[in-house]
């Protein structure tokens, strides 16, 4: 066959595949707006009967159980008002729900493994968004036999947290450690789905994590510690967790301290001597949190703890300690004095860096003026400061300061012996 009528097939074959995938597209496209527009024309037609149902008058309940049984269409427009509703918060629409047969329609389809995957954990969904109460024995049921189909899994995990009952964090809490061993969910997901119950039912993720830690739940213990961590953390919360720090995994150590960390210093009462063998860990990420204890529980026998911590070997550790001892302010004032005379120059160069951080350098500037009694303890340290280079925000200062004594006194302090501002 001669070359240029080959040429000629394969150049008609290939317009021809063009052609044909650009008219699917459009054709694909003109279905779906045309069922997106029957879909839209029949919510408006069965929202004001939706609204009537709730409202006690039942004359359209064949309708919408025909609608449901036959009418893909109606079924998906129906669908759609009746999850808006839920999503929203209206309770009442829940009974009619089961009346109109979408939750015996879609536990029917969960039930079914001749469905594909797809269509069940679509299912799950629904009944999830329909926040079918009834329905939680059954996903737990299909959870527990087919926890090795991720999607399906992963779906029924999500509808009993969108259901959010008790009974649903329970059926979760039973099967917590199966489907994080099996991965069919991430930590950080499992601890998203536990915070969903947090604000209702944390003395229900207090007990779990309690059996996790005595069963040895390893995973299941640090997802719930990350969960706890992030709600309202309570009395009973950090009482487990003062128990769990004598915990040999350091994982779980440190998340028992973030989650006290985040405790309300109005309800609980913490000491230094619960928390000094964390400041002393192996571990230079627990000793940092365990800081962040003590910053948040203050008292002020850890202040010498801290200037230990500020000849810590992570620069981590040595910023945090110093930032917890220069935000008390005033208070640890003759602290700072002595680190600042001392001869540790990591702790020095540490102190002086948190009075910029934490922002207490301009209470020390304030203090210039010859009626403060913190004038001299003040004066010492800025001028250490200029001695090392940190001045820049000093000689700001010297500028734009409104006081005129604190203006002279701080150009004195840089200036000794009488030169000019840079």
């Amino acid at each position: 066959m001669d070359i240029q009528i080959i040429l000629l097939i394969l150049v008609c074959l290939f317009s021809f595949s063009i052609g044909f995938i650009v008219f699917g597209t459009f054709l694909r496209r003109w279905i779906h707006k045309k069922q997106y527009t029957q879909i839209d024309h029949l919510k408006s037609l069965y929202q004001p009967w939706v609204d009537e149902a709730l409202s006690g008058n039942t004359q359209h309940m064949s309708e919408f159980q025909r609608v449901v049984d036959e009418d893909a269409f109606g079924r998906e427009a129906l669908e759609q008002i009746v999850c808006e509703k839920c999503m929203s918060g209206e309770k009442v629409i829940l009974p009619l729900i089961q009346e109109i047969g979408f939750v015996r329609l879609y536990e029917k389809k969960l039930l079914s493994k001749h469905l594909s995957i797809p269509l069940r954990s679509r299912a799950a969904d629904r009944l999830g968004r329909m926040q079918s109460e009834e329905s939680v024995d059954l996903l737990f049921q299909v959870l527990k036999e087919e926890s090795d189909k991720k999607d399906l899994a992963n779906s029924i995990i999500k509808a009993m947290a969108l259901i959010g009952s008790e009974k649903a964090l329970e059926s979760i809490i039973t099967l917590f450690p199966l489907i994080l061993k099996k991965e069919v969910i991430t930590p950080k997901n499992g601890e998203m789905i536990l915070l969903m119950f947090a604000p209702l039912y944390r003395e229900h993720l207090v007990k779990a994590l309690h059996n996790f830690q005595h069963s040895g739940e390893r995973l299941s213990v640090i997802v719930t510690l990350d969960a706890l961590s992030r709600s309202a953390v309570s009395e009973d919360m950090v009482a487990v967790a003062m128990e769990m720090l004598a915990s040999e995994d350091a994982e779980i150590r440190v998340r028992c301290l973030r989650l006290i960390a985040n405790a309300n210093v109005q309800r609980v009462e913490m000491t230094l001597h619960e928390i000094r063998l964390c400041l002393q860990d192996r571990q230079w990420f627990i000793r940092l949190q365990a800081i962040e204890v003590a910053r948040r529980f203050f008292c002020p026998e850890s202040l010498p703890e801290m200037v230990l911590l500020l000849r810590d070997a992570h620069w981590q550790v040595r910023r945090a300690a110093a930032g917890m001892i220069v935000s008390r302010g005033d208070e640890s004032l003759e602290t700072i004095i002595g680190v600042i005379e001392g001869e540790d120059i990591y702790a020095k160069e540490a102190i002086c860096e948190a009075i910029h951080l934490e922002g207490y350098v301009h209470q020390l500037i304030n203090h210039l003026t010859q009626s403060s009694l913190l004038f001299n303890s003040s004066a010492r340290i800025l001028f250490y400061m200029h001695s090392i280079g940190l001045s820049s925000s000093l000689k700001e200062v010297v500028l734009t300061h409104p006081s005129g004594e604190i203006r002279q006194n701080l150009h004195l302090l840089i200036h000794p012996q009488g030169g000019d501002n840079d």
